[in-house]
């Protein structure tokens, strides 16, 4: 009997190493598991605001207290999420949709990788980091103002354009509206503009350099060439009109796919 007893020990502590040595080469494969977060303080929270980026979507943290998502690194097109944003802690911010039905807020963790500042949106997916400035894109070199003699184009980031016609009058340069419209710049670099009015946009096609660098848009009166902007003045009666924010109604027409 005692013989027998002593084989049943042995076999018991004999499993009990052989589990504990399959754990500990599990976890081995599987790398350490760190806090990430114990490298921040805080005392000193890390700031938030800004552009982040996962490498193929793209997030605005916004002063004002909303965020903006996009399903491409492209900040012109229309954003495939909006809602707000609040602040829980050092190591956690939530992002709450707009979405209608109303969705679950969204906890977001912050950690850092190699000392840059990281967010998980999903524990699925590439985290995303933080970044200094956003993705340069191609619609970056349109925005501003053109010209081709008396002629004037004039490109803003809310994604809308105005043609002017120049000229004198009683030796006072003067300017009227010839159209207006909407545009888009998917990464492509290619140019889609649609008009408000019955006209046909003046657009019909783009100059580059050896670099790829727009240079020249090509038009029925000639080639428009950038020019820098005049310096803001302040006017009694500012043209709202232009510098109102697009509505829903225009932002419909411009494609939220960076394919179309």
């Amino acid at each position: 009997m005692v013989n027998i007893g002593c084989i049943l020990v042995l076999l018991f502590a004999s499993s009990i190493v052989d589990a504990s040595q399959e754990i500990e080469a599990t976890n081995a494969s599987s790398g350490p598991r760190v806090v990430q977060t114990i490298e921040m303080n805080p005392e000193e929270p890390l700031e938030i605001e800004g552009w982040w980026s996962d490498g193929t979507h793209l997030l605005e943290i916004r002063p004002g207290g909303d965020y903006r998502i996009w399903s491409t690194l492209d900040r012109f097109r229309t954003p495939t999420d909006v809602g707000r944003w609040h602040r829980e802690n050092h190591a956690v911010f939530w992002l709450e949709s707009y979405r209608i039905p109303k969705e679950p807020r969204r906890r977001v963790p912050l950690w850092l990788r190699d000392g840059s500042l990281m967010a998980t949106l999903d524990p699925d997916e590439e985290a995303f980091s933080k970044m200094l400035v956003p993705p340069s894109v191609p619609a970056e070199s349109l925005i501003g103002n053109w010209t081709c003699g008396d002629h004037h184009l004039r490109f803003t980031d809310d994604l809308r354009w105005r043609h002017r016609l120049g000229g004198v009058k009683d030796e006072t340069p003067v300017r009227r509206d010839v159209e207006a419209g909407i545009w888009w710049m998917p990464l492509d670099g290619s140019l889609h503009m649609r008009s408000t009015t019955s006209r046909r946009p003046p657009i019909t096609g783009l100059l580059r350099d050896e670099q790829g660098d727009l240079i020249g848009l090509e038009s029925p009166f000639g080639v428009f060439a950038p020019v820098q902007p005049p310096p803001r003045i302040d006017r009694a009666n500012p043209e709202k009109a232009f510098d109102e924010p697009l509505t829903g109604a225009d932002r419909s027409a411009i494609p939220s796919s960076p394919s179309s």
